[in-house]
């Protein structure tokens, strides 16, 4: 037959802090919380390694633009934007870019949005010439490498008169 022992949770306590495991224990907690709290030796902020230099080689392109009158759920080809009227361009990004440049009928338009959505609005007003409303968007991607600009809608056939 074999003895059993019965250790009581005092005896267990003593135990514990007689022996030298509390000491291995107590050093392991202080390591993990230094190395938790970013001591104890270099952080990710101390990095000194040197980042790749330069444009990472791949040109951004613009995978949909549409072009509407402000205020419509869906780009048509059969838009009319009026005097007062915000005309709006939709586009979106094949790769993350910096605040790209749009201009509508040959002027700044305000530009809204991030990373690869992006918005670009301007309210018409009577120094816009009637007819079909042109626009030219310009852009770079994160790593400086610049896109081709687009000056037609891609991927559906919106398109908005100004009268």
């Amino acid at each position: 037959m074999h003895s059993q022992s019965i250790v009581t949770n005092q005896g267990w306590f003593q135990a514990f802090f007689q022996a030298k495991h509390f000491s291995a224990i107590l050093a392991l907690s202080f390591s993990l919380i230094l190395s938790a709290c970013g001591g104890g030796g270099n952080s990710v902020t101390e990095n000194d390694l040197v980042d790749p230099a330069g444009p990472d080689g791949i040109a951004p392109t613009l995978e949909y633009v549409e072009i509407m009158k402000s205020g419509e759920k869906f780009a048509t080809a059969g838009g009319v934007a009026k005097l007062g009227q915000d005309v709006k361009i939709n586009f979106r990004s094949s790769e993350a870019l910096m605040k790209p440049i749009a201009m509508i009928n040959g002027r700044a338009a305000k530009v809204t949005g991030t990373v690869t959505k992006w918005s670009a609005f301007r309210e018409m007003d009577e120094n816009d010439v009637d007819g079909v409303v042109t626009f030219n968007i310009s852009f770079t991607d994160i790593s400086g490498v610049s896109g081709v600009d687009v000056s037609d809608v891609v991927d559906n056939d919106s398109q908005v008169e100004y009268c």
